[in-house]
């Protein structure tokens, strides 16, 4: 595995990757996992500034929530794109298992189809069981009822 220094630029583009719509990203397939692990990185630079401000008064609380908005832009981003390597699946189950904020404390909305996509490229990887499993959780398709 590689390891790349995350630098301002790639955080720069991540953060063009959470705004554009997927058809109009021009990035290799290789860029695809470097977005996914860039965005992990600047949550935790973000969740670093936020535990460094003072959160005493209403105020100050209301002045951190344009950081918190920005982590759940990267952390939906995360769990909508589909990981490539290892490195990428990896990154998406460090979110999901995030101490403070992972699937613990409470799903959301993003988090099993995101199990699905890493679930999607391991077996890519390792091959499908050939062996009897249990039913995965599937999404809903619009307008079904469960």
């Amino acid at each position: 595995m590689t390891t790349e220094k995350i630098t301002r630029r790639l955080v720069l583009a991540a953060s063009a990757a959470i705004a554009a719509p997927a058809v109009a990203l021009s990035a290799t397939e290789a860029d695809a996992d470097r977005f996914i692990i860039a965005a992990e990185a600047e949550i935790a630079r973000i969740y670093d500034w936020i535990d460094r401000q003072p959160n005493e008064t209403r105020e100050q609380e209301d002045a951190r929530q344009p950081a918190f908005d920005r982590v759940y832009q990267f952390e939906d981003f995360i769990a909508a794109a589909e990981p490539i390597t290892a490195a990428g699946a990896a990154a998406k189950l460090r979110r999901l298992l995030d101490a403070e904020v992972g699937i613990v404390t409470g799903a959301s909305d993003g988090d099993y189809p995101s199990m699905l996509r890493i679930l999607a490229f391991l077996q890519s990887v390792a091959g499908a069981p050939t062996h009897p499993t249990r039913p995965v959780w599937q999404e809903q398709e619009e307008g079904s009822v469960s």
